[in-house]
């Protein structure tokens, strides 16, 4: 038997060998027996981990597999977080500026609760993020992480029919982002969903990127004081299905609506 713990942090990180080994096992003939107990040592740090198993025979061929996930967490991650080369600004489901939905959208106390917010249509989502004396302009690089997904009244486990949406994002009203997300999947990925007491719902990872010209644009369009992001659904898209986004409590990542500013 083979395993591999692998798992991502609450920046978007992914670490490959959280812990991995080996060990020979029987197989007894149709008999349900213990085959062997692992000892693993969680992650410091918040991190959603995955456990992959796989039984092998002698010539390599694999004849089962399994998976157990794991979310050793250390409290829900800081809105805002300082290391030595950049600020990290994180935005919460319930802590929205303002947001607005041809639709509707959920109430602020419901998406404290279950950690997303949503809205039906086109509109958009605000966070204003305090930049705590930051210079945007001396920055380097600014990278933007999303769990986001359409959004759709139902509930049904992920097949073939989708129901997609349009994304942008902007920061200081500079869009850095434009893509279609495929669907509002529901399935056993959106472990953390679970975890809450959810379907298993849960979203892409969406990631953007400013630098150059791009990035002294959101210097000099914005506030000294706050960052403005915004996630919208535009009025003239073709695919207006509406968004879901999520925190670092629910869906498939450990990752809030996140702003890394690089120096």
């Amino acid at each position: 038997m083979v395993w591999q713990m692998a798992g991502m942090d609450t920046r978007g990180n992914l670490h490959q060998d959280v812990a991995r080994g080996s060990v020979p096992i029987p197989f007894p003939h149709r008999k349900v027996a213990p085959a062997h107990v692992i000892d693993l040592h969680m992650p410091n740090e918040t991190m959603l981990c995955t456990v992959l198993l796989t039984a092998r025979i002698s010539d390599g061929t694999t004849i089962a597999q399994n998976f157990v996930s794991y979310f050793p967490s250390a409290g829900y991650p800081a809105e805002e977080e300082q290391t030595a080369r950049a600020l990290i600004l994180r935005g919460t489901p319930a802590g929205l500026a303002q947001a607005a939905w041809i639709g509707g959208t959920g109430e602020r106390e419901k998406a404290r609760s279950e950690d997303y917010c949503w809205g039906f249509g086109h509109g958009f989502f605000e966070w204003l993020l305090p930049l705590g004396g930051a210079d945007l302009a001396k920055a380097r690089r600014i990278k933007l992480l999303c769990e986001a997904s359409s959004h759709r009244a139902d509930t049904p486990q992920t097949d073939d029919k989708i129901f997609p949406t349009t994304l942008q994002m902007f920061l200081n009203d500079v869009r850095i982002y434009n893509g279609v997300i495929r669907n509002h999947p529901h399935d056993s990925r959106g472990v953390l969903s679970y975890l809450r007491g959810g379907v298993g719902a849960y979203g892409y990872l969406v990631r953007a990127f400013a630098e150059n010209e791009l990035l002294q644009q959101i210097a000099q369009n914005g506030s000294k004081d706050f960052l403005s992001l915004r996630c919208v659904v535009p009025d003239n898209a073709l695919a207006q299905g509406g968004l879901t986004i999520y925190g670092a409590e629910c869906g498939r990542f450990p990752v809030c609506p996140t702003v890394i500013i690089d120096w």
